[in-house]
C-alpha cells in the first residue's frame, strides 16, 4: 500500500514492518464482534506510519516515535519488542 501524506510518500513494500497488533471489539452488543489489525512501519529514514485495517479499506497514517513505543510496550512481550526495536539498556 502507497499513499502521500503532507507530500511524503509511505509505502508498506519498502518499509519495515514493526509489528502488528490484532483484536476485535463490540460495537453495539457482545455478540456483534468487529475485527481489526493495526500494523506499524518505521521507513528507511527513520520515519514511522500505522495502516489500520478494520472492516472496511485500510487507513494509512504518519506516526510519532513516541506513539509507535508505547503501543509495543503495552502489546508486545519483551522479546517481541526487542525484535522490533533492539536491544535495550538496563
Amino acid at each position: 500500500m502507497k499513499k502521500i501524506v503532507d507530500d511524503k510518500l509511505y509505502d508498506t513494500e519498502t518499509a519495515k514492518e514493526l509489528f502488528t497488533i490484532k483484536a476485535k471489539y463490540s460495537e453495539y452488543t457482545s455478540a456483534s464482534f468487529c475485527k481489526y489489525e493495526t500494523k506499524y512501519y518505521q521507513k528507511k529514514n527513520g520515519e514511522y506510519f500505522v495502516v489500520y485495517h478494520r472492516d472496511y479499506e485500510p487507513m494509512l497514517l504518519p506516526a510519532k516515535k513516541e506513539e509507535v513505543l508505547r503501543a509495543a510496550e503495552h502489546n508486545l512481550s519483551s522479546d517481541e519488542y526487542i525484535n522490533a526495536f533492539g536491544p535495550r539498556m538496563e
